[in-house]
């Protein structure tokens, strides 16, 4: 992958994990990630969140343990967030 193909998806990362979250919001380049993609850090969770990679002849198992995984980050990144919130209003 060139370089400047890395930078552009790395400021869509950026964008898409410190903007206002909506439900409307798609994942940058969705079809042409070839591998898992980490993004920064959340300033409150201080999570890296991660935008996994969909193969196009994903197996049924492989879809339900992708999916597992997404759900399991979003639960740790929710969690985080709270507790993070309580802990720093003290």
């Amino acid at each position: 992958m060139a370089i400047h193909q890395m930078r552009g998806y790395r400021l869509a990362l950026h964008r898409f994990y410190t903007t206002e979250k909506n439900s409307s919001q798609q994942i940058p380049y969705e079809n042409k990630i070839s591998s898992d993609m980490i993004g920064p850090p959340d300033p409150v969770s201080n999570l890296r969140k991660i935008i996994f990679r969909k193969p196009h002849n994903e197996s049924d198992l492989e879809r339900k343990y992708r999916k597992l995984r997404a759900e399991v980050q979003d639960w740790n990144h929710d969690f985080w967030t709270q507790h993070n919130s309580r802990f720093f209003q003290v």
